[in-house]
């Protein structure tokens, strides 16, 4: 009997699944190859079960390292009286790993005023977005309990700190926003152009 020869179908990953230096070839299901683009430098490949491929290039956590920072400064003037009026002073950052903290410096220029000569005050609020995630009364801010004899206003650059967990990779807006307590206050952020500023600090978990 003679012998019959068939050929061997040819199976591989093609070249042109590749595109740039760097390019990796992952699996994105059963017996499927794909391209995972080259990342970023100094970026790490991190398992996430959301992407196509189940992997993300993204930058490298270490716990208590800072991964990035975000400032922004404002010096247009901006009054209220009872109600809650933004400050104006505001700033965005976009987190790299949900599970980051995002340190908040703002130093705070703003003066408050009452029609009698009694005590001034002001109270702050730091928000994330629409959220209110600290409050700062009067007595946090460097104002005095009693005024002067004759003086009706006081102004001061106050700091404020806080770390947050938004627990989020999608932009986060943080603002400042502030309140007279009493029926007779009005107070003014960054009073005669005075700046106001903020920084955002991503620190890995």
């Amino acid at each position: 009997m003679g012998s019959s020869i068939y050929p061997v179908p040819l199976s591989g990953i093609q070249e042109t699944l590749v595109d740039a230096k760097g390019d990796l070839i992952v699996g994105s299901a059963a017996d499927t190859p794909a391209r995972l683009a080259v990342g970023s430098n100094d970026q790490i490949l991190v398992a996430d079960s959301s992407t196509s491929t189940g992997l993300k290039w993204a930058a490298q956590a270490g716990g208590g390292k800072v991964l990035q920072v975000v400032s922004a400064s404002y010096s247009t003037a901006t009054s209220g009286t009872t109600s809650y009026v933004d400050s104006g002073l505001t700033a965005s950052i976009t987190p790299t790993l949900a599970t980051s903290k995002i340190l908040v410096f703002a130093n705070v220029c703003l003066e408050s005023a009452r029609s009698t000569t009694t005590n001034v005050a002001v109270n702050v609020q730091l928000r994330r977005g629409l959220t209110t995630i600290a409050n700062y009364d009067s007595r946090q801010w460097n104002f005095i309990e009693g005024m002067p004899s004759g003086s009706k206003s006081i102004a001061t650059v106050s700091t404020l700190t806080y770390m947050d967990s938004p627990a989020t990779t999608s932009s986060t807006t943080y603002l400042i926003r502030g309140q007279g307590p009493e029926t007779t206050s009005s107070f003014t952020f960054q009073k005669d152009s005075g700046p106001s500023s903020i920084v955002l600090m991503e620190i890995g978990a």
